[in-house]
C-alpha cells in the first residue's frame, strides 16, 4: 500500500509503477485522514547531537588533560620582589603557591618589603609549591649594651645584629661607675641605624680616676675614718706602729700616704700609734704597782729599795721610765723603786724593856735612859710616833720625866 506523507501526499515505494494522476485520482476518495509523523528521522537526528555532544566534551577533556600535563599545573612566581609583606603573600596565594617567610636586614631595602624570593621571580613551579620569601627589617640598629655589661657577652650581642664588635682594651677609660674591665660605652650610640656589617666601638673601663689621698695624721682612728670617706675612699686595715711622741689611737699616716693619687674607692690602711703610756706608780703599793703594770701591759722589775721619808715601806718611791713615758709595747719594761722606811711605833707608856725590844725587831738601834735601868715604862721617845726612819736608826726612848 501507499505510505502517506506528513500533508496527505503520497509516497510510492521504489520500484513501483507511479499510476496516473487522474486515473487514481477516481478511485481515492474526496477525504483521507492525515497520516501520522514518522519517528525514525527525530531520533536520528537526536543521536546525531548527542553524538556531537559527547565529542566535543572528549574534546575538550582532552585539551583541559593536555593542558594540565602541559602548563597548566605549573605556575609563574610572581614578581614581588620591593612590595610588601602583605601584597606579596596575596601575590603568592593568587598564584596557588604557599610561601615561608624570614627577615634579614638589607642596606637598601625598606623594612617591611620583600628583599628576595626563591625560586625567584617568574620561575614555573608546581602549584601549591613553598616560595620561600625574605622581608627586608631595614638597616640593623646597633643594640643596646648596658652599663657595667661584659664585654664578651656584648661582642655577642653586637654581632648577632650583623654588625662587627671591636672591644678596645687598649684605651680604657676612667670610670667612677664601672667596675675595671667591663662596658662603659658603645660607639655609635645604641639604637643608630648603620650598614650591615658595620664596627661598633666596646670602651671598657679601667676604674676610678686617681684623686689625691687626704691628711690623716694626729687624728683619731673615727676622724681618719671618716675623712678617708668624704674624700671618696674606703677604710682599710690598720697598721700598728710605735711612735715616742704619739699615745696608743692616734693616727701617724696612711698608706698609700697623703698626697698620693689612687682610684676613687681605693681602701687606704691607716698606720696608728700603739705605745704604752707608763702609768703613775708613786705612792702605790708594789701590789697596786702591778696590777697597773700588768693592765698596760708592761713588765715591772723591783730594784733595791731605798729609803723615802715620805713614803711607808713596801710603796713605790719612783720609776724608770717615769709616768707619761711611751713605750714601745715590743720592749715594755718598767723598773720601781720601793721604799724600806720604818715607821715609829707609839711605845709611850710601854714597859722600858718591851718597848726597847719591839724597835730592836724593826731593825733600829735603840738607846734607853732611866733611872733604875729596868722596870720602868717609856715616858719619851724620838723620834715621835708616826715618823718614819731610815733602817738602822738609832731612837731614844727615856722613863725619865
Amino acid at each position: 500500500p501507499p505510505i502517506h506523507g506528513p500533508t496527505g501526499t503520497r509516497m510510492v515505494p521504489a520500484g513501483r509503477p507511479v499510476a496516473d494522476p487522474d486515473e487514481s485520482a477516481a478511485q481515492i476518495p474526496a477525504q483521507f485522514p492525515p497520516a501520522p509523523a514518522l519517528a525514525y528521522p527525530r531520533r536520528r537526528r537526536r543521536r546525531r547531537l548527542l553524538a556531537v555532544i559527547i565529542v566535543i566534551l572528549l574534546g575538550l577533556a582532552a585539551a583541559a588533560g593536555g593542558w594540565w600535563l602541559g602548563s597548566g599545573r605549573r605556575t609563574a612566581v610572581p614578581a614581588v620582589v620591593g612590595v610588601s609583606q602583605s601584597t606579596a603573600e596575596q601575590n603568592l596565594r593568587d598564584a596557588d603557591l604557599v610561601f615561608s617567610v624570614t627577615q634579614a636586614h638589607n642596606n637598601t631595602v625598606q623594612a617591611g618589603r620583600v628583599v628576595s624570593v626563591d625560586p625567584g621571580p617568574g620561575e614555573r613551579q608546581l602549584r601549591g609549591s613553598e616560595i620561600a620569601v625574605t622581608i627586608s627589617t631595614g638597616r640593623p640598629k646597633v643594640p643596646q649594651i648596658e652599663a657595667g655589661a661584659d664585654p664578651a657577652s656584648a661582642a655577642r650581642t653586637i654581632e648577632a645584629a650583623d654588625l662587627q664588635a671591636n672591644v678596645d682594651t687598649d684605651h680604657p677609660v676612667f670610670s667612677d661607675a664601672v667596675a675595671t674591665g667591663k662596658v662603659v660605652e658603645i660607639k655609635p650610640a645604641a639604637g643608630s641605624p648603620v650598614e650591615i656589617g658595620s664596627t661598633v666601638l666596646v670602651i671598657v673601663s679601667k676604674g676610678s680616676a686617681p684623686i689625691s689621698v687626704p691628711s690623716v695624721a694626729t687624728k683619731s682612728v673615727d676622724d681618719a675614718g671618716n675623712a678617708l670617706v668624704a674624700a671618696g675612699f674606703t677604710v682599710g686595715e690598720q697598721i700598728a706602729k710605735f711612735d715616742p711622741q704619739q699615745p696608743a689611737g692616734v693616727v701617724l699616716g696612711s698608706k698609700p700616704a697623703a698626697g698620693a693619687s689612687v682610684p676613687r674607692g681605693t681602701a687606704i690602711q691607716l698606720i696608728v700609734s700603739n705605745s704604752v703610756t707608763v702609768p703613775q706608780l708613786s705612792g702605790k703599793t708594789q701590789a697596786q704597782a702591778q696590777a697597773a703594770l700588768d693592765l698596760a701591759n708592761i713588765e715591772l722589775i723591783i730594784s733595791e729599795p731605798e729609803f723615802s721619808a715620805d713614803v711607808d715601806a713596801g710603796s713605790v718611791i719612783r720609776s724608770s721610765p717615769t709616768a707619761g713615758t711611751l713605750l714601745d709595747p715590743a720592749d715594755a719594761v718598767v723598773t720601781v723603786v720601793v721604799s724600806n722606811a720604818i715607821t715609829m711605833p707609839d711605845v709611850i707608856e710601854k714597859n722600858l724593856d718591851e718597848a726597847a725590844a719591839q724597835l730592836d725587831n724593826l731593825g733600829l738601834y735603840v738607846q734607853v735612859s732611866s733611872f733604875w735601868g729596868f722596870g720602868d715604862n717609856v715616858r719619851t721617845q724620838e723620834p715621835a710616833a708616826g715618823t718614819r726612819v731610815a733602817p738602822g736608826s738609832t731612837v731614844q726612848i727615856s722613863s725619865l720625866p
